[in-house]
């Protein structure tokens, strides 16, 4: 079996592989965000590059009976994924317009509290298009998120929502859900957590660890 790659954590995080990681979110799930938080983290120590690609949890739920408020915020994450798609048409996959407007949601809508932003107005601080804001009530869009959460998928099985990581690195491709954190790991958890789930996904009989939740923090903290 390869070696899996690995992060030197005493060596200032250097890289002894490349690759990419693939971050699929929605913008409007509390524990997708701190996660989001944490591989940022892991890329600044890292330099290893990360996609931001689509994920609906309105979409994948469509066939179940979501009770609101949740209903409606997830589909105003819809409007986000639906822009982020968009986006990745006229700019490319890994577009920092898509990062800058998934922090700048979040910012509102996670650390500020406000569950009713209007994307509109994200999108105009963030410097999108006309052509951009209006993709938020396209819903042609939507086949292309979807195809985005069956390659995620792919790696997990369906019974899943996010966070999902897909890396590649050394011509392998692997997945997970998760993680599930409740706050932010400094810099030096933070890589090694992504050592140790590095190590895992390798292991292909492997499947699931699990302990409760904790109440999630959204506020602690890079943004």
């Amino acid at each position: 079996m390869r070696a899996a790659p690995h992060l030197d954590t005493n060596q200032g995080a250097k890289l002894n592989f490349e690759g990419k990681i693939n971050f699929f979110f929605d913008p409007t799930c509390p524990w997708t965000f701190v996660a989001s938080q944490w591989i940022r983290q892991v890329s600044n120590q890292t330099q290893l590059p990360i996609t931001y690609r689509p994920f609906s949890l309105a979409l994948k739920n469509k066939e179940n009976d979501v009770p609101e408020p949740y209903r409606s915020s997830q589909m105003s994450g819809l409007s986000i994924l639906r822009m982020v798609v968009k986006v990745q048409a006229l700019e490319g996959a890994q577009s920092n317009l898509i990062g800058e407007l998934y922090r700048q949601f979040a910012k509102e809508y996670h650390l500020g509290g406000d569950k009713a932003v209007d994307p509109k107005v994200i999108a105009k601080r963030v410097g999108l298009s006309e052509d951009v804001i209006e993709a938020i009530s396209d819903t042609a869009l939507d086949s292309a998120i979807e195809d985005e959460m069956k390659f995620a998928l792919s790696f997990t099985g369906n019974d899943v929502g996010v966070p999902i990581v897909v890396v590649e690195v050394n011509g392998d491709t692997f997945g997970f859900f998760g993680p599930i954190l409740h706050r932010l790991p400094d810099v030096e958890h933070s890589v090694k957590l992504f050592n140790a789930l590095v190590e895992l996904a390798e292991i292909e009989c492997f499947s699931e660890l699990k302990r409760s939740r904790a109440q999630v923090d959204v506020g602690s903290h890079l943004v």
